[in-house]
């Protein structure tokens, strides 16, 4: 009988990593900032609070419809204390404690990050979409079915028919994910379901949950867009977690290229450390040829990290060590969600058509023209994988 082969991964944080649940919070009822600091209301104490003095609820609500119009970030503090809502401390309407926030001025909804039973952790689910893209980009480059994929995708999207240029997606659904990832149209297993990632571990939100506020750094004006900046509950750095992969071995169906990975899980790393790293080649790229002085100087701590990462991965490559980075979550650029990176490198006289069938930016054009920055200039989402078993 043939084993599935289960690795046991560990995951370190090196940059605040945001995954969201899709919900947010308010700072008028759901959460406040005290110093630097956010505490979360919980909404059964308040409600108990306010039970007792019916009168205050109708006073809250006309004094959100005033704070509503300006600075938010003692409106709700100053009414539980004015109202004399607490027995000694905060903690009396409150959940989760006390959370770290980085870089708060001025609180606006807060995007909130998936959780289990209030701790935090990252899914199976993200971890294997950025594996997915890894192979992907490896596919199209290295594979010569991945190359041939490419070549037809190419040629069917600038092609003359209507249908075609009106849908690029669907072309690329057709002509390159369907050939390598299989289709939910046909009866056969999916290949890439060999793949079976776990959700990681959940951590006390005490220890692992921070709060941040993230600018959107615009390139050309050499500045953070202050009308995009949001505030983020995020994994923070230096957060290790466990998760396992698994490989299927039953393989007769699947493709060869996906085969290679049921036996060497070093392969596996080595070629998700390849995009990371061509992702890395290319924005510090883009940095020395076309960012001015100013910006270069102003992004200095973001630079400098992306290098860092560099040495890291060039590293555990050189020493073959079942080691690799990847982004996980928001705040990455275009090129680590699609085969942007690959189409450029391959066909690069034809990425300006590429941009406009897409409806991207011309190529004359920074592009992507924004980076989602954390207070002190770090990008979200990098983490460490290792095989540990």
């Amino acid at each position: 009988m043939t084993i599935n082969q289960v690795h046991k991964i560990k995951l370190t944080t090196l940059s605040p990593v945001s995954v969201g649940d899709g919900d947010s919070l308010i700072p008028f009822t759901d959460y406040l900032l005290d110093g630097d600091e956010v505490v979360y209301i919980d909404q059964e104490k308040m409600e108990a609070r306010l039970s007792e003095k019916p009168e205050l609820v109708d006073e809250l609500v006309r004094n959100i419809g005033y704070a509503a119009n300006v600075r938010k970030n003692d409106f709700l503090l100053n009414f539980i204390e004015d109202a004399s809502l607490l027995d000694t401390s905060l903690e009396a309407v409150s959940r989760h404690g006390r959370i770290p926030a980085y870089g708060i001025d001025n609180v606006t909804e807060l995007q909130t990050i998936v959780k289990n039973f209030g701790q935090p952790y990252i899914p199976g689910s993200t971890i294997k979409g950025a594996m997915k893209n890894a192979i992907l980009f490896d596919w199209l480059r290295e594979d010569p079915a991945g190359r041939e994929a490419l070549r037809q995708f190419k040629e069917s999207l600038f092609s003359r028919s209507k249908d075609r240029r009106d849908n690029p997606n669907k072309v690329y659904q057709e002509k390159v994910e369907d050939k390598i990832f299989g289709s939910l149209r046909s009866r056969r297993r999916m290949p890439y379901s060999m793949f079976r990632v776990a959700d990681t571990n959940p951590l006390p939100a005490t220890d692992a949950l921070g709060v941040y506020k993230t600018d959107r750094f615009h390139l050309s004006k050499g500045n953070p867009d202050t009308q995009l900046s949001m505030i983020k509950e995020a994994v923070n750095a230096g957060c290790e977690f466990n998760f396992t992969l698994e490989i299927d071995a039953k393989t007769k169906t699947f493709d060869k290229y996906i085969k290679k990975f049921r036996n060497n899980i070093f392969e596996l790393f080595d070629i998700i450390n390849y995009f990371t790293l061509e992702n890395l080649y290319q924005e510090l790229d883009y940095f020395r040829e076309e960012i001015n002085p100013q910006v270069d100087k102003e992004l200095s701590n973001y630079y400098s990290f992306l290098e860092d990462r560099v040495q890291e991965i060039e590293g555990y490559k050189k020493d073959k060590q079942s080691i690799a980075l990847m982004r996980l979550g928001s705040g990455k650029t275009y090129y680590y969600n699609s085969i942007g990176l690959a189409f450029m490198l391959t066909y690069e006289k034809a990425e300006d058509r590429f941009r406009r069938q897409f409806r991207l930016r011309p190529k004359q054009d920074l592009f992507p023209v924004t980076r989602t920055i954390t207070h002190d200039k770090r990008e979200l989402g990098w983490v460490r994988i290792e095989n540990v078993l």
